[in-house]
């Protein structure tokens, strides 16, 4: 069965010390401002899903209004801009394909690293550590919220998520976006829809079917695997808690073998083919949802860069 689970996407990590029901505690999220298109989005003209670049806006100018906010309440919070934070390593669901990527990063742990080590250095985790125990589950309480009122939205996958509707990441969500629950459901819905739609091209027997031919060309290389994550189980470095320079060596040859073989046979070319009608049909389905989400972000947009000009940031 399902299982509910408490929406975490919080601009920065609580504190790993603070008493367990802080952990418990919903992240906030919000909606929409008014319905007034962005710049470039006409009244007659359809929404589109924000930009990398958009979406940085959006989440810088939503973490200065939780620093206002948690200001206000009495504790400090810094804002880290976008492009002080450490990349996010790119998304290769079909196996990687690009060997520049694979030579370099292997399967992406090195990448991973440095964003686990920057999270335990992140300055508001450290600040709520300092705080003690009391003034901890204070602040971990302006920040999320508490669980007294929350929204809860089933995803396509048929989990279920809740986020809570009070705290200072509520209220600058609110502010931004406008109609919370809407936000809520809309943009956890379409960020839903990846996982499940490349999960039934996963499945799919085209899909099996180009996977044994990879395999077979990993074979020939030396690597005796049926699929993409057999291979990742015998040679990722993310297993290690402090991977060694060998292991790190021994996964770049690894993810180079898959990229190679995933060239060679064409895996993700298929992939992408399945996966175009499971796609089509999902978003077909959950259509109100994605122009819900793609119409609160850009209304949200306009005040989003007016709030990282004011604070002269940058995103």
């Amino acid at each position: 069965m399902p299982v509910k689970a408490l929406d975490r996407s919080t601009p920065t990590a609580l504190p790993t010390a603070l008493p367990a029901v802080l952990a418990a505690a919903a992240v906030l999220l919000a909606a929409c401002l008014g319905c007034t298109p962005a710049a470039g989005q006409g009244a007659g003209r359809p929404y589109r899903a924000p930009t990398a670049a958009e979406q940085d806006t959006l989440e810088h100018a939503e973490s200065l209004l939780v620093g206002a906010c948690m200001k206000d309440r009495g504790y400090r919070y810094t804002v880290v801009p976008p492009a002080q934070q450490p990349p996010v390593p790119p998304d290769f669901p079909y196996g990687i394909d690009d060997a520049e990527f694979a030579r370099s990063h292997g399967f992406g742990t090195d990448l991973d690293l440095q964003v686990t080590r920057r999270a335990a250095t992140d300055p508001n985790r450290s600040y709520a550590r300092s705080l003690g125990s009391a003034r901890g589950t204070g602040y971990a309480q302006a920040l999320t919220g508490t669980a007294g009122k929350r929204i809860t939205v089933t995803l396509p996958s048929g989990f279920r998520i809740a986020t809570n509707t009070t705290g200072c990441l509520a209220q600058a969500r609110r502010t931004l976006y406008g109609d919370h629950p809407a936000w809520f459901a809309a943009t956890r819905t379409a960020e839903n829809l990846k996982a499940v739609y490349q999960a039934r091209t996963r499945k799919d027997p085209a899909y099996a079917a180009a996977v044994r031919k990879w395999s077979a060309c990993m074979s020939g290389r030396g690597w005796q695997v049926k699929d993409l994550e057999a291979l990742r189980m015998q040679a990722s470095a993310a297993s290690h808690r402090a991977p060694t320079r060998r292991q790190l060596a021994h996964e770049r040859a690894a993810a180079g073998a898959e990229a190679e073989c995933v060239r060679a046979t064409g895996l993700v070319a298929v992939a992408l083919r399945v996966e175009e009608p499971y796609r089509t049909r999902l978003e077909q389905t959950h259509a109100a949802a994605v122009r819900t989400r793609d119409r609160l972000a850009a209304a949200a947009l306009p005040r989003a860069r007016e709030l990282v000009a004011e604070a002269g940031t940058g995103s």
